[in-house]
């Protein structure tokens, strides 16, 4: 973030920014003689935006089977545009299977590179029992 900031005369807009500020000792203004000032503060922030959507299939019970989701954002490192994907299989009743990849897009937002890619068996996600 920058941050920028001004001092003017209320009274004639002139830029007092360099002269004393202090509200007892303040040096009336050299065009008009007012000792009222009025300030101004610019702020620049640069700000960047994510966009995701996500799906999900559910068997009878409820059970989320499998599961995906793609979001936008940008790179830590780079600062460029990033697509992110998460996919998440639970069909196999032995394990699950997660699947994660990063790809980095050019300015013109086509696909560059991948920059991350794995996919990973973990041990399969229980269903929760039915209470009866």
């Amino acid at each position: 973030m920058t941050e920028h900031s001004t001092t003017t005369c209320n009274d004639c807009g002139k830029d007092l920014s360099d002269l004393s500020d202090e509200p007892n000792k303040r040096i009336p203004c050299p065009d008009c003689g007012s000792i009222i000032r009025k300030y101004f503060v610019t702020c620049e922030v640069t700000m960047h935006t994510t966009a995701s959507i996500g799906a999900k299939a559910r068997d009878s019970t409820g059970f989320v089977k499998q599961e995906s989701s793609t979001r936008q954002s940008h790179s830590d490192k780079t600062g460029r545009p990033v697509t992110i994907t998460k996919d998440v299989d639970r069909t196999n009743p032995d394990h699950t299977t997660f699947h994660h990849k990063v790809e980095e897009l050019d300015e013109h937002g086509i696909l560059s590179k991948t920059i991350h890619e794995h996919t990973d068996p973990k041990p399969a996600k229980h269903r929760p029992q039915k209470k009866e």
